[in-house]
């Protein structure tokens, strides 16, 4: 299950044949949205969900938080100390009962709080760089 913002310039998540929960501005604040979550997770038997962007994300991770059956992958994009205090303590809600944590830069892993940095420390990460194909790049050297 990959509970998404809506972004129309990416492969939506439907193309693979998995259960969405669309939530998009309308729905923030929506605590019917964990309730559907849970539905989705019993009807689809769905045994591992990836979570990224701070409400979606935490929305998600409160939906599972007790249930140790279903495997949660977080993904960080941004850098923390830009982070509302609303939108903080819902991805440190994602950041706790995440099972692996990607990261998109080694800079946005240490921007973490000491609390965040506290609750992965035992774990998995990986920093993945968008998917931009640094060596290559490098490689290629012709910018």
């Amino acid at each position: 299950m990959l509970p998404v913002e809506g972004q129309d310039n990416q492969v939506q998540p439907e193309e693979f044949g998995a259960p969405v929960i669309k939530m998009h501005e309308y729905r923030r604040g929506d605590p019917r949205v964990i309730w559907e979550i849970r539905q989705k997770i019993h009807q689809y038997n769905v045994r591992l969900i990836h979570v990224h962007q701070n409400y979606s994300g935490g929305m998600a991770s409160l939906a599972v938080l007790a249930n140790k059956h279903v495997c949660v992958v977080n993904t960080e994009h941004s850098a923390h100390m830009g982070f509302k205090k609303p939108g903080l303590l819902l991805n440190s809600i994602s950041l706790l009962r995440g099972d692996y944590n990607c990261f998109n830069s080694n800079s946005t892993m240490t921007s973490l709080f000491w609390w965040e940095k506290y609750f992965i420390q035992n774990t998995p990460k990986k920093v993945i760089y968008n998917g931009v194909p640094i060596r290559e790049i490098e490689d290629k050297k012709k910018f």
